[in-house]
């Protein structure tokens, strides 16, 4: 930074459509603005920048309240900015608040840097993705373009409760992400932006290489850190089962031995009992009494499954 060069509240403002953009530009805010505790970032980057956000920076006041009020608080915050941050795509690049804001800095801040972000669509022709006023100034020649559609395409949590919660156009996005091509990984290109910005702050050239790894190297820990979690998870869902088995079997098998008790019993008691030796008992009534307590003896103790896995299984689960 010059001695010259005044000083800057915000490292950019952010130039958005709500509807679809919001929680693009929430996310892109949190990862810049958060970018500075990065375990692997060089001490020379450790800066901490700030994005310029509606609702969060700064509030709207009510509609009954004068609209050249609502102008004054968003040009005020505008001249706090360093730098001019385009968030647009095909479906928001009429929008009148992206146009406002534009034509505003080109005519207030000549010369201030303006960057493009691409947050949606199929096509990155600039004729059909950037406002109006960009293409007047030569938008496809501007020096810096980020692709952030990768943030659409999540297919994780993230996406599902974008499509659940999102309004119609935010959930037709989504759908529509699956099928573009040639998108950039969004924390990839938010690290760029990074760069970019640390760039303007610091006054100097920095290159993406220089601040990305700090990016990559907190994925890689992430990563690692869910596959060990979810292979904790996935044990400790292991053992429950195991131990519920384990219930299971014992009590199987408790009801096989009690039933095998019984008719082991039931076999003792009458050839212990004078039913068989009674003189008038016809013998064909012996004979089918005795088969039919050996068949209820066999029937209840013969080996079955849960006895061949116990015989096998550890003693804990005995």
């Amino acid at each position: 930074m010059t001695a010259t060069e005044p000083l800057y509240q915000y490292d950019a403002f952010a130039s958005y459509a709500t509807n679809p953009d919001r929680d693009l530009v929430r996310a892109v805010e949190a990862f810049v603005e958060s970018f500075y505790r990065r375990r692997d970032l060089s001490q020379e980057f450790r800066r901490e920048l700030q994005i310029c956000v509606d609702g969060r920076d700064f509030r709207i006041p009510r509609r009954t309240v004068d609209p050249r009020t609502v102008v004054e608080v968003i040009e005020r915050h505008m001249q706090l900015s360093r730098a001019l941050l385009v968030f647009c795509g095909p479906q928001s690049r009429h929008h009148p608040w992206i146009d406002l804001e534009l034509r505003w800095w080109l005519a207030n801040r000549p010369g201030a840097p303006i960057y493009f972000a691409l947050t949606h669509g199929t096509s990155v022709d600039p004729a059909d993705v950037q406002p109006p006023p960009l293409l007047e100034i030569g938008g496809a020649d501007l020096p810096i373009f980020f692709d952030l559609r990768g943030f659409y395409q999540d297919t994780g949590w993230l996406s599902w409760l974008t499509i659940r919660s999102g309004n119609l156009r935010r959930r037709q996005i989504v759908r529509e992400a699956q099928s573009w091509t040639n998108t950039r990984p969004f924390g990839e290109e938010a690290a760029k932006l990074v760069a970019r910005l640390l760039a303007d702050a610091l006054g100097r050239d920095i290159a993406v290489s220089e601040v990305e790894p700090a990016w990559a190297n907190d994925e890689r820990r992430a990563r690692r850190l869910k596959r060990w979690l979810g292979f904790g998870l996935s044990s400790v869902l292991l053992i429950f089962g195991l131990i519920a088995v384990s219930f299971q079997l014992r009590a199987t098998a408790s009801a096989h031995f009690s039933a095998c008790a019984s008719a082991e019993a039931a076999e003792k008691s009458y050839y212990e009992s004078d039913e068989r030796y009674h003189p008038d008992m016809p013998k064909d009534y012996i004979a089918e009494r005795e088969a039919s307590l050996r068949k209820q003896i066999e029937d209840a103790c013969s080996t079955t499954w849960v006895e061949w896995m116990l015989m096998f299984a550890p003693n804990w689960l005995r």
